[in-house]
């Protein structure tokens, strides 16, 4: 959205910049914006910044403050707090999507949406995601939006809600049993790759 949509402005947040760091901006998967960036980009000489041209657009990177500048005037950025106080520096933002994730650990999801979020997508009409896991905790905004209405009660009201199994992802792979050496053991193999 941020090469086709001038002008666009999202945000990733989580519980710390550190783990919007290794989710989101480079991860183990190769699947981080700055990873993605990397493999479909083409690399540009500039003197300050590392930029790849993706899509005809100019993505300038600024890796410390986890943020990408597009040249159509778009920006992509990661932001990561843990505490109630952190929130003030996203107020006043005008925002087309917020993408919150594993948001049942944000300890003050509820307020930073109220206080914050809402405000900020007004401008645009914008989107909210909520992202993550179950948990054994059943409370808090995370759980009010995700719960299975037939048997916990009605959602929060406003919220769409799609879920997905690890084992729905095509790449997880299969699990294969094998007892050939005296003992059984589990493997997991790529649904990429034929089993010889």
């Amino acid at each position: 959205r941020a090469i086709e949509q001038p002008g666009f402005r999202g945000t990733y947040v989580t519980t710390t910049r550190k783990e919007a760091r290794e989710r989101a901006w480079t991860s183990d998967t190769q699947s981080g914006l700055l990873d993605v960036l990397r493999q479909y980009g083409t690399s540009v000489d500039h003197p300050s910044c590392e930029v790849q041209l993706l899509g005809g657009i100019r993505a300038e990177v600024r890796d410390q403050v986890m943020s990408v500048d597009f040249s159509n005037g778009s920006q992509i950025t990661m932001f990561g707090f843990d505490a109630e106080r952190a929130m003030r520096k996203q107020r006043g933002l005008a925002k087309h999507l917020y993408w919150i994730d594993e948001a049942q650990d944000i300890r003050f999801l509820d307020s930073f949406y109220d206080k914050v979020v809402m405000a900020a997508l007004s401008d645009y009409a914008g989107e909210c995601w909520l992202s993550g896991t179950p948990g054994r905790d059943c409370v808090g905004m995370f759980y009010e939006c995700t719960k299975d209405d037939e048997t916990d009660g009605p959602l929060l009201a406003g919220w769409e809600t799609h879920s997905i199994a690890v084992v729905d992802n095509p790449f997880f792979g299969n699990v294969i049993g094998d007892d050939s050496a005296g003992w059984l053991q589990y493997f997991v193999v790529d649904n990429m790759k034929e089993l010889t």
